[in-house]
């Protein structure tokens, strides 16, 4: 992969990552409920978990999760969990700094990781991806590929929490409850595309 390559792969991993989703909406939820640091392990969850879809589906790995029985239980427990996430965003509420019931309340480092294994959109890229930059089974190319990802991937997320501290300036607690409910409805439609595979694939 030559250093062109790797400029149109840092601007593809910019665009794909910065981009609202799952994920960047539930760092939104969590800068604005908990702050930017108590957000971090979320954010390198996303990011983390993330790389190792990419890795896995580059890999070939990934086939496996996208046809037959353990794909419908797949995405059943996909979407499960999504509501799970959607109705704890939605009964969040703003924690000051002195609260120290939001550190167990954020979104963990894990909960965000095992997200991006049932994120329709991490799925999409990784697998646009994969054909776009990979052109043979080369480890060094997947290597890059994940490297160059990470670098981008990672800051680009975090930013969605930063933005969600942003954002506390202008709400109110009840008003915060509003943006949470709003969000939690977002993040439910954003698991569109598996509800249409799920029932009409």
């Amino acid at each position: 992969m030559n250093g062109d390559a790797i400029l149109a792969l840092a601007g593809f991993a910019l665009v794909t990552s910065i981009t609202p989703g799952p994920s960047n909406l539930l760092l939104l939820a969590s800068g604005l409920n908990f702050g930017f640091r108590r957000s971090l392990p979320a954010a390198l969850g996303v990011s983390g978990g993330f790389l190792t879809l990419l890795v896995i589906v580059g890999a070939g790995l990934g086939l496996v999760l996208q046809g037959g029985t353990v794909a419908v239980v797949f995405r059943v427990a996909c979407l499960g969990y999504v509501l799970w996430l959607a109705w704890t965003v939605a009964r969040s509420r703003p924690q000051g700094p002195s609260e120290i019931e939001a550190l167990a309340q954020a979104l963990s480092f894990w909960q965000a990781w095992w997200l991006q294994w049932i994120n329709p959109k991490a799925w999409t890229v990784a697998a646009l991806t994969a054909a776009s930059y990979l052109s043979g089974a080369s480890l060094w190319e997947l290597v890059t590929l994940a490297a160059v990802f990470g670098v981008v991937n990672f800051p680009s997320v975090a930013l969605w929490a930063a933005f969600g501290v942003f954002l506390r300036k202008f709400f109110s607690d009840p008003k915060a409850r509003v943006v949470n409910v709003l969000l939690a409805l977002l993040l439910v439609a954003s698991m569109g595309p598996v509800l249409l595979h799920l029932f009409w694939g």
